[in-house]
């Protein structure tokens, strides 16, 4: 039996990974980063952008325990849906993190836009997390990922 305490999952999320338009870099980063601490991936599951499987999928995975990381679906485009189906899966609502927000007011001003844009209302879509999720930082964009419970969340890697 293998030691659960050395395992961990991954779910990457992606039409555009699962259709080829783009390439996955996910599992060799994660699989390099827990092999040199000693640790291992127990699974590596690759989902579509597809709000309800993402639901059942994620409710496995917080029922299991299993520390998970969880790669795409949490800009705001209108084919992410992982912040939402993370919040489904839990029965929570999706709450504004204000230290999110601020963050995203910061990237939005670095780039000359207004606050009241369109553009700045849609990014603001990402500072909403299931409600009780933290953020975690992100210093490739300052777009903050989530974690709540065994699950932490990461944008996709460009």
């Amino acid at each position: 039996m293998k030691e659960r305490q050395h395992l961990f999952n991954l779910i990457i999320i992606g039409d555009e990974i699962l259709h080829g338009t783009r390439i996955d870099k996910h599992f060799a980063f994660f699989k390099s980063l827990l092999e040199s601490r000693g640790l291992k991936l127990n699974q590596v599951q690759y989902l579509p952008d597809e709000p309800e499987l993402l639901v059942r999928q994620l409710q496995r995975s917080f029922s299991d325990g299993m520390p998970t990381f969880v790669t795409g679906g949490i800009g705001a485009t209108p084919d992410d849906h992982t912040r939402q189906a993370a919040a489904a899966a839990l029965d929570l609502p999706l709450i504004r993190h204000p230290e999110a927000a601020k963050n995203i007011e910061g990237v939005t001003l670095q780039r000359s836009e207004l606050l009241d844009s369109a553009e700045h209302a849609q990014r603001l879509n990402m500072a909403d997390f299931p409600e009780g999720a933290e953020p975690v930082p992100n210093s490739f964009n300052n777009i903050a990922g989530f974690s709540i419970r065994s699950i932490i969340f990461f944008p996709v890697f460009r």
